[in-house]
């Protein structure tokens, strides 16, 4: 599948932030703050949570790289 952002993702199954937070199991907010990013770096629990929602809804191609970018070395290093 080609690279995403959550709110593309969320607009091809027509969900709202309430639909895939409940979907996913989070809170609003905190879809909001990924999509907004203010949330620059979720972590690996909420992720996995949200491909796993958007799968469930009809994405079943969806991998978490097709929307959450993998840190480059440098920004890996910098949260060790």
């Amino acid at each position: 599948m080609a690279k995403l952002t959550l709110l593309d993702a969320r607009g091809l199954l027509n969900w709202s932030q309430a639909r895939l937070a409940e979907e996913a199991g989070l809170k609003t907010t905190a879809i909001s703050d990924i999509e907004t990013g203010r949330t620059k770096n979720p972590g690996y629990t909420s992720v996995m949570r949200i491909v796993a929602a958007l799968q469930r809804g009809g994405l079943a191609g969806l991998v978490a790289e097709d929307i959450f970018p993998v840190p480059d070395d440098a920004e890996v290093r910098a949260s060790v």
